[in-house]
């Protein structure tokens, strides 16, 4: 069972930017949570393709930092999917 990785999904500010990381490796998703808060950004985590797709109908990010190798699909299937779906 993957790891799960604190976000802010919980207590989001409308007008704050928003980033949702796509990552599968725990350690390095946190790691890009601290950094994005260090650059005033809330984040979202998602750690599958699928995850994904469905966090950016419900909360439509500001940004998607996007890993390439993801356990579902790959991230650039991803990005097809989210470019067919404006």
């Amino acid at each position: 069972r993957p790891e799960v990785v604190a976000d802010d999904r919980d207590a989001l500010d409308p007008d704050r930017p928003l980033l949702l990381i796509v990552e599968d490796d725990a350690r390095y998703a946190r790691l890009m949570c601290d950094l994005a808060h260090e650059q005033g950004f809330q984040v979202l985590v998602a750690m599958r393709g699928a995850d994904a797709l469905s966090l950016v109908r419900d909360y439509r990010p500001t940004a998607i930092s996007l890993d390439v190798f993801l356990p579902d699909m790959l991230g650039w299937t991803v990005l097809s999917k989210l470019k067919q779906d404006a």
